[in-house]
């Protein structure tokens, strides 16, 4: 059998909300205290400040890909924490070359 393509998938969850509804500060600042250190670091430098992976990987001396699980852990335990487990964690889709 051919490998499933999660995309292709339609997502039976409701969706993390769009960026344009306001956040909960106070619930934000409640589910990062709960995200481990090391998690919560890169997600903050990433998202908040918008530092690169690369910058990220130095600073915190790790690997980029290193960072990238953490990232995509952190976002979903915040998600989790703030919506709850049937929230989807959008992943960015590769463009592809022409």
């Amino acid at each position: 059998p051919e490998p499933i393509d999660p995309t292709d998938l339609a997502p039976m969850e409701r969706p993390v909300p769009e960026p344009e509804e306001p956040l909960d500060a106070e619930k934000l600042e409640q589910a990062l205290q709960k995200v481990p250190v090391a998690m919560r670091t890169v997600l903050v430098m990433k998202d908040m400040y918008g530092f690169t992976l690369e910058e990220i990987a130095k600073q915190v001396g790790a690997t980029e890909g290193a960072v990238k699980v953490r990232l995509f852990r952190a976002r979903r335990k915040v998600a989790d924490l703030m919506y709850g487990s049937d929230v989807v964690v959008p992943l960015k889709k590769k463009r592809k070359s022409s």
